[in-house]
């Protein structure tokens, strides 16, 4: 971390810490005109920065798992592949030589979110996917085939095929 960098962090965090009553009072009115309440803990960990201890542990795990990648002398590169909701783009090991690679260290700081927005990510897959809330929608859609495309997926998250574990077994 350069020198300027430590200000810039430390300016960050108190313009945050000030600014954070203003955001859960617009949270607030937001609720107040219409925003569903399930998305409330989300929003409102953007300005606490406190995770429930189940978010907090999968926070670590994926942190874990980030630094393992980065410290990996491979190569990976994407390779698309079809999923039940449309193409995704899965990363591979890949030889090294190849065209398109990208390092370990790379795919891991600059390709992935940082832990606070993954946090907050997973916090709003938990509450709109419904893995807490037994599987309902948690709003009033049009969409009906959405919310049981959502309840599939929360599904296989319980049995343990969350996307997590898909990509890393790839790695």
């Amino acid at each position: 971390m350069s020198v300027a960098a430590v200000p810039r962090r430390l300016i960050g965090r108190l313009y945050r810490r000030c600014a954070a009553p203003f955001g859960r009072r617009a949270l607030d009115q937001m609720v107040d005109d219409g925003l569903p309440g399930r998305l409330r803990a989300p929003l409102e960990f953007l300005f606490a920065g406190q995770a429930p201890p189940e978010a907090e542990a999968v926070a670590e795990r994926i942190e874990r798992r980030r630094a393992d990648i980065a410290g990996q002398r491979a190569a990976f590169r994407f390779v698309e592949h079809p999923t039940s909701v449309g193409m995704a783009r899965w990363p591979e090991r890949s030889d090294p030589s190849a065209d398109a690679h990208l390092s370990g260290r790379r795919l891991a700081n600059s390709v992935s979110v940082t832990r606070p927005w993954g946090t907050f990510l997973h916090l709003c897959a938990e509450e709109c996917v419904g893995v807490r809330q037994n599987h309902h929608c948690p709003v009033q859609c049009k969409q009906s085939s959405r919310c049981r495309t959502d309840a599939r997926r929360a599904s296989r998250h319980e049995r343990g095929a969350s996307l997590e574990s898909h990509a890393a077994r790839r790695l």
